[in-house]
């Protein structure tokens, strides 16, 4: 069963992961971060939520898709898919940039956990 459950409560968003029968793919993401990397993208995560979307495209950027509305937090080759519902920002899953194009296989990855979602369901357009 795919859940989205809450992680952390800010002032202006919650941050909910999705978790699939109790597994996220966002922390198994996590666990494969050094310390470093791991710190930076947490910390952008936790300001997002305490004080706002970043208007910096080098943080923050919505991706073109067709089918839901997805949206991706970056911090230098770091990449967390998210979706907005509300005053909720829902994490998808992670992954590390390697070239210069966002992999195609991990944006389905991220439409597909987040079509599966129940609350995500106003996303879908």
């Amino acid at each position: 069963m795919i859940n989205a459950d809450r992680i952390y409560v800010g002032a202006k968003y919650d941050l909910y992961q999705i978790t699939n029968h109790g597994k996220s793919p966002l922390e198994d993401f996590f666990k494969s971060l050094t310390k470093e990397n791991k710190n930076k993208i947490i910390a952008l995560l936790q300001s997002t939520a305490d004080h706002g979307l970043p208007s910096n495209t080098e943080k923050y950027k919505k991706l073109h898709c067709k089918e839901i509305k997805l949206n991706e937090f970056k911090a230098h080759q770091i990449r967390i898919f998210c979706a907005l519902d509300g005053k909720k920002i829902i994490l998808s899953n992670g992954f590390l940039k390697k070239s210069n194009k966002t992999s195609k296989a991990e944006i389905n990855r991220a439409k597909s956990l987040l079509k599966a979602e129940t609350t995500t369901q106003k996303l879908v357009y």
